[in-house]
């Protein structure tokens, strides 16, 4: 059975604004070559999904990982 590599990850993630849970639960494993697609109305958090995704905002609860490695735990080294 082969085994996938997916460099781009999230596991269970959340974000809450001020109270306002913007975003849970989400969770894809996006492969080399693969495509994501983030869609959602207008103040869904689709911007705020991506700043999470590039390092810039931390997550309320879940994971992200670049090649296997959290993400969050250096975002220096991350972005």
């Amino acid at each position: 059975m082969a085994t996938h590599f997916y460099p781009l990850t999230s596991d269970k993630l959340a974000f809450d604004r001020t109270g306002q849970m913007l975003f849970k639960d989400v969770v894809f494993d996006v492969g080399a070559g693969q495509v994501l697609q983030i869609h959602g109305f207008n103040g869904s958090g689709r911007t705020t999904l991506l700043r999470v995704l590039a390092g810039l905002l931390q997550p309320s609860a879940g994971t992200v990982r670049w090649c296997g490695k959290d993400a969050h735990a250096r975002p220096d080294v991350w972005r």
